[in-house]
């Protein structure tokens, strides 16, 4: 037989991470029609919730939401280095943040800028109009001139050349 962990059949006032059992809740039933116990939980914050006994046991809930939100401030603190002050940006603000960004300025340094993740200042740029560079294009190191070879001088002909020739154009490191 497979080794299944027995849990103690939950009661009320027991309590999982910010949840405290109050009392018994109508069963949830899945779409398959599977019954499954649920209790009525009163988080940290207040706020009463029914969770699934069987969510309660394996820790997948903990509270209502209220401790995500809290880690999720605590992430942002993590990322940009500090809590985002006055909670919204001005419209100019914003409209700055997408000019710094087309400009060449990475999202994780305007998120330390503007106390914001990297996420929310693509989302920004994309709100206002603005194109989120590739992947490649954000990692490139070098500019690229894209129309180098469209009017051909002796210069392009010998790269042309070159790397008909070879096939590749890169450093490498001396051994």
């Amino acid at each position: 037989m497979a080794n299944r962990r027995i849990h103690p059949k939950p009661q009320i006032g027991d309590t999982f991470g910010a949840l405290k059992i109050e009392a018994e809740a109508e069963p949830y039933v899945s779409p398959r029609g599977q019954n499954f116990r649920r209790w009525w939980c009163r988080c940290k914050c207040e706020t009463l919730k029914p969770v699934r006994e069987t969510h309660l046991l394996s820790g997948k809930i903990v509270s209502c939401g209220c401790v995500g939100r809290e880690n999720s401030a605590a992430a942002r603190v993590l990322t940009t280095g500090r809590p985002r002050e006055s909670g919204k940006l001005s419209n100019q603000q914003k409209q700055e943040m997408v000019n710094r960004y087309l400009a060449g300025e990475s999202t994780i340094a305007l998120g330390i800028a503007y106390g914001l993740t990297p996420a929310a200042v693509g989302a920004n740029v994309q709100r206002r109009g603005g194109k989120m560079r590739s992947l490649s294009d954000s990692h490139r190191k070098l500019a690229l001139n894209e129309a180098a070879f469209s009017e051909i001088t002796e210069a392009s002909a010998y790269w042309i050349g070159f790397l008909m020739a070879d096939g590749a154009s890169i450093e490498t490191a001396s051994t």
